[in-house]
């Protein structure tokens, strides 16, 4: 891999996601881009055995509220699927989670303390993003899954490949691990990136991930695939998750369905599908 950057990058997002409108600013010992993923890599203490609160948070954006007076508890470990039509504030609400954008009103609580309190460099260190089109530099797979890392052992590696569904296409590189994937990952397929970026984020232990759309732009057999390495992130951790596909959230804790930056349904899939309003409409359009 080339020397540690010290770049300002914007998202590669730009000019059709929300996330687009922000810069990333990475410097050695205080962040590092992971294939799709972000991480901060300084010391901290986790406290994630507590819930994330939103208190009546309201956020605008060019002078129109983009979330109303959300509110939301979402216990350690949950799983939570925010859904909505584009422009409905889901992006919005990620960039509050990652501290990107911060509450014009109301409040957000980490372990009982406002988020506008705590060195966010120290809250990010434990939260990864995913999002839908992955960012590789020119370099092999083993320095993309383990960049920024002084060692790591290669039993622990072998688990985060295995996990990930990496191994899985290893066999059929003539290098393997240590195979060139090419400029931006270009001899792989999109799904191939997306479990190096997976396994990005596993091997870093994160509290907290936010799945963005990350599996949209597949197909359905890769689709399949990175869906098997997701369900092995998510285990345990605090996840929220953008969905395109309605079908990829069955098994979310909740699910969250917004319009017009408002909350207006929350439960279960099934529930909310037999209940019949936004997020049944949502589902029916897709089957």
């Amino acid at each position: 891999m080339s020397r540690q950057p010290l770049l300002l990058l914007e998202h590669h997002y730009r000019g059709h996601h929300p996330l687009a409108t922000l810069r990333y600013l990475f410097a050695p010992h205080r962040w590092r881009l992971a294939g799709s993923a972000l991480f901060f890599v300084v010391k901290y203490s986790p406290v994630w055995a507590t819930p994330i609160v939103f208190a009546d948070v309201v956020n605008i954006v060019s002078s129109q509220p983009s979330i109303r007076d959300f509110s939301l508890v979402v216990e350690a470990g949950q799983t939570v699927a925010v859904v909505g039509e584009s422009g409905s504030g889901k992006t919005t609400l990620m960039s509050l989670v990652i501290g990107f954008r911060r509450p014009d009103r109301g409040h957000i609580l980490l372990d009982g303390r406002d988020m506008e309190t705590l060195d966010l460099r120290q809250y990010r260190r434990h939260l990864a993003v995913v999002p839908q089109q992955t960012v590789l530099f020119s370099g092999s797979i083993r320095d993309h899954i383990t960049y920024g890392l002084s060692e790591v052992p290669e039993a622990k590696l072998q688990e985060v490949l295995r996990m990930a569904r990496v191994d899985e296409f290893l066999a059929d590189l003539p290098d393997g691990l240590d195979t060139d994937i090419g400029e931006h990952g270009s001899k792989l397929s999109g799904g191939q990136r997306q479990r190096i970026a997976i396994a990005r984020a596993l091997i870093r232990d994160p509290h907290v991930i936010i799945l963005d759309e990350a599996t949209s732009a597949l197909d359905v057999i890769s689709e399949k695939l990175v869906q098997e390495a997701i369900t092995e992130l998510i285990r345990g951790r605090t996840t929220f998750i953008v969905a395109h596909r309605l079908s990829t959230i069955r098994n979310a804790s909740r699910v969250l369905v917004l319009r017009d930056g408002q909350l207006i349904e929350s439960g279960r899939h099934d529930d909310l599908i037999r209940a019949g309003g936004e997020f049944a409409k949502l589902r029916n359009f897709q089957v």
